[in-house]
């Protein structure tokens, strides 16, 4: 009793330092691995409670075992799939092809050390073991990573007066296409509600002209606010931003001088976490919102977008890769030494 006591203590904690951490840095990574963790603490308890029951604990048990296999073997399939139809409909460039790559690598990782089993230890298969439990680490933190991005998408944002920074896409024939009209959509949404309340809100379609586009994100997303009902004095352009940094810093710098107003940031839901991340280093008071994204293009962007925000935490994830893939090495070290 007493351990499952415990349990439930630590299922208490970190939900309530969850509830803490949303409120005082919304949307941040981090958010989303206490939350895992609760959810896992939750689970133990549940799982320990039912165990203790005779027939009901022995189902729990195998159907614990048998989602845990499927899950498994499901991932790299589901990963697979995605770099087909990624290549199908958006064109085999390399980062369509990303989620289908990464599926045949773990798969193939998988096998191996899955045709290992039962045959003697070698060097070989030590690192296939750590690389495992490497890829288990950046597994459980993209889990917090979608648990965060969740949490974003669901937040709503009240009416008020607002300055409503849109992020640049790329555009397609110089038009905004399916994904950055989402955005846009979602911002106009947000308007209409700020205005249906008596607020006026200010729309600012944030992004530059990329090197292989007609003309500037920012233009293009104007000329479909305006088709939108948006009126030119509800829109003010920012057209020089290249990356999304640019786009927070040029778009709050145009505004300085209006009427102060809640900045909200609207991105597609994949984008959200890091531009949440990319608001707080920038000590911008910011609520981000995430917009709809259609699912095909989910996996292979959230891929992306997590290797991204790896990137922004290098040291962290850099000791903590280290730290897990060295337990092969170290293991074959000390077989070795017996």
């Amino acid at each position: 009793m007493l351990t499952v006591m415990t349990g439930v203590l630590i299922t208490v904690v970190l939900l309530v330092g969850y509830a803490l951490l949303a409120r005082w840095r919304p949307g941040a990574w981090t958010n989303g691995l206490v939350l895992l963790c609760a959810v896992l603490a939750a689970a133990w308890v549940v799982v320990r409670q039912a165990v203790g029951i005779p027939v009901f604990g022995i189902v729990v048990l195998v159907l614990l075992a048998a989602g845990s296999v499927l899950g498994v073997l499901a991932l790299p399939l589901l990963l697979i799939a995605n770099g087909v139809t990624m290549a199908r409909k958006e064109g085999p460039r390399p980062a369509n092809l990303l989620s289908g790559l990464l599926g045949v690598a773990i798969l193939g990782l998988m096998a191996w050390l899955l045709v290992s089993i039962g045959h003697q230890l070698t060097g070989p298969l030590y690192l296939g073991i750590g690389a495992f439990l490497a890829l288990a680490w950046l597994s459980f933190g993209f889990l917090g990573f979608l648990a965060s991005g969740m949490a974003l998408g669901r937040s709503r944002c009240a009416p008020g007066r607002h300055h409503l920074v849109v992020l640049g896409a790329g555009l397609i024939n110089g038009r905004v296409p399916r994904l950055l009209g989402g955005r846009l959509d979602r911002a106009v949404d947000q308007w209409r509600a700020d205005r249906a309340a008596g607020y006026e809100s200010l729309i600012i379609p944030s992004g530059g002209q990329g090197s292989d586009e007609s003309r500037a994100e920012g233009d293009a997303m104007a000329e479909y606010l305006r088709e939108h009902g948006v009126p030119e004095a509800a829109i003010r352009i920012e057209d020089r931003a290249t990356t999304t940094a640019e786009n927070l810093r040029y778009s709050t710098e145009l505004v300085a001088r209006e009427e102060p107003a809640g900045l909200v940031v609207v991105t597609s839901s994949y984008h959200a976490v890091r531009a949440a991340d990319l608001c707080r280093r920038q000590r911008l008071r910011a609520q981000v919102l995430g917009a709809s994204t259609a699912r095909y293009f989910m996996p292979s962007a959230l891929l992306r977008e997590y290797v991204a925000l790896l990137a922004v935490h290098p040291w962290l994830n850099a000791v903590m890769v280290a730290l897990t893939f060295s337990t092969g090495p170290l293991a074959w070290w000390l077989s070795s030494m017996s």
